[in-house]
């Protein structure tokens, strides 16, 4: 059965939201970094592409 949801936005964060609210510096970005629990945060996306 399907069912549908309206007037909800998925929230998610950033690379620089991360790095602004965890104060990750371009030492740490040079690190790997795991990340669970995410959801539709594109942190993931963002930072293979470094």
């Amino acid at each position: 059965m399907a069912f549908q949801l309206s007037n909800v936005v998925p929230g998610g964060r950033n690379m620089a939201e991360y790095r602004h609210m965890f104060q990750l510096n371009d030492d740490d970005m040079a690190k790997k970094i795991a990340s669970f629990g995410d959801g539709p945060a594109s942190f993931n996306f963002e930072a293979s592409l470094t």
